[in-house]
């Protein structure tokens, strides 16, 4: 299989996650009408998230309801990829990967991407607040946690911030914390040290079909189980949609996750987290929340390590039809052994996988479609979408009307045309690796995929 494969279509199939056990009573499934339109100004293609915000943008800005001729297609159910599969939290990454961004596109632009996760946070928040769906969608303003179980790691990070404060980062937002610290306020054992800043959790599906059900009674027309099979220019200069093949295979990747609902023990159920988590483990990192109602579960994504091949082992694998066992064993053993006052044991609700589009700079594609004016991306996200997507849809909706955008969206995510033609040649060498599994692991950092 080459590296350079299109993604399939989604699985007809996949499993069921938490987040869609409360499905959505008209749009789970909901068409608009019979027959698609002929003839229409916009199409968006997928509800999750970043169509959702798109199609909010749309309309808002139209106070014409006849003339916004909007559709939105999605493939399967109503925000059934990402959004529907992740781990529940906007998380920003607001220093972790700075040495890694520095060396890639120097200080500045390492402190502007640092810098916009937490931006990107604080406005996600406000806007759910200010739309009246904070309620809807259990948005919690919290703290999140990075314990670091792994000495290099934990090294790395200091090392990281320290980077950060001599190239003049803002790093007021950020707590450091020892072991003795890190241990009894956060009730992990084994913790050499933790790193805690401003997050939020919340239920993002609730957050995609609330968007899409009040753009909808705006003049948004919803077609579920209706994937785009191409794009290609009509006789009469308009785009014609056809297909999903095109300017990203082999630099967008889907990457499977894998996650469980976790029943909570009577000591976490009495006295739940106040905050979110990640757990770092050096070439890897799982990640963590418990939820504030229907019973306090944990969601708990991650343990990529555990797989039969390593990191690479989910690289490629585009079938959210099934979970990897030896993940999920690994997600339920975690809270016995790391978790104090947990238990002797631990029992899933509900284990469910995801698929990811990584990229291998670590950075999503945003803007205009290089030779096709009028074909707008936001993609490869590289399963860090939450803390990201919403001050990049603002600035995408921006460009396509000609607006001044935010400066505090990284001009990288917009220089596409450069980093498609841009080789990575350690990218390349996992893919195939990956693609091919005649090796049994590669010890290459999640942060470098």
């Amino acid at each position: 299989m080459s590296s350079h494969q299109p993604a399939p279509l989604p699985i007809a199939n996949p499993t069921s996650s938490y987040w869609m056990h409360q499905p959505h009573p008209v749009l789970e499934n909901f068409c608009s009408s019979e027959e698609l339109p002929s003839h229409v100004e916009t199409v968006i293609i997928g509800s999750g998230i970043s169509g959702a915000l798109i199609a909010h943008d749309l309309i808002s800005r139209c106070p014409n309801v006849a003339d916004k001729r909007v559709v939105m297609l999605e493939a399967r159910s109503v925000a059934s990829g990402a959004t529907g599969r992740n781990g529940g939290h906007i998380k920003p990454d607001c220093y972790k990967n700075f040495a890694s961004f520095q060396e890639r596109h120097g200080s500045e632009t390492a402190k502007t991407l640092c810098r916009y996760e937490l931006e990107n946070m604080k406005a996600s928040a406000q806007f759910i607040i200010d739309e009246g769906l904070d309620k809807a969608v259990d948005l919690v303003k919290t703290n999140a946690v990075d314990l670091f179980l792994d000495e290099k790691a934990w090294e790395d990070a200091k090392a990281a911030l320290k980077l950060q404060l001599e190239a003049g980062g803002d790093l007021s937002d950020i707590t450091v914390h020892d072991k003795a610290q890190s241990e009894e306020k956060y009730r992990f054992n084994d913790v050499l040290g933790a790193v805690s800043y401003p997050a939020c959790s919340l239920w993002p599906y609730k957050l995609a079909v609330g968007l899409i059900e009040k753009a909808m009674s705006n003049g948004l027309q919803l077609f579920t189980n209706t994937p785009a099979l191409a794009v290609s220019l009509a006789a009469n200069g308009k785009w014609q949609i056809e297909t999903s093949k095109g300017h990203f295979v082999g630099k967008i990747v889907p990457v499977k996750g894998n996650v469980v609902a976790i029943e909570p023990s009577l000591d976490f159920a009495s006295r739940p987290l106040d905050h979110t988590c990640s757990l770092q483990w050096g070439s890897d990192f799982d990640y963590m929340i418990q939820r504030p109602t229907d019973g306090n579960p944990l969601i708990f994504g991650g343990c990529d390590l555990a797989h039969p091949r390593k990191l690479t082992g989910p690289i490629g694998d585009a079938d959210d039809s099934t979970t990897t066992p030896e993940i999920v064993d690994a997600l339920l053993q975690f809270p016995v052994k790391y978790m104090r006052g947990w238990g002797n044991e631990a029992s899933a609700r509900i284990s469910w996988s995801g698929i990811m589009g990584f990229t291998a700079d670590e950075l999503p594609f945003v803007g205009e479609l290089p030779g096709r004016t009028g074909q707008f991306v936001a993609a490869g996200y590289t399963g860090h979408g939450m803390a990201r997507v919403f001050l990049a849809i603002k600035a995408l909706m921006q460009l396509a009307h000609n607006e001044a955008i935010d400066p505090r969206v990284p001009r990288v995510y917009f220089d596409i045309e450069r980093r498609l033609k841009q080789k990575d040649d350690e990218w390349e060498t996992m893919l195939e690796e990956a693609y091919s599994g005649q090796k049994e692991s590669r010890s290459v950092p999640l942060e470098r995929l």
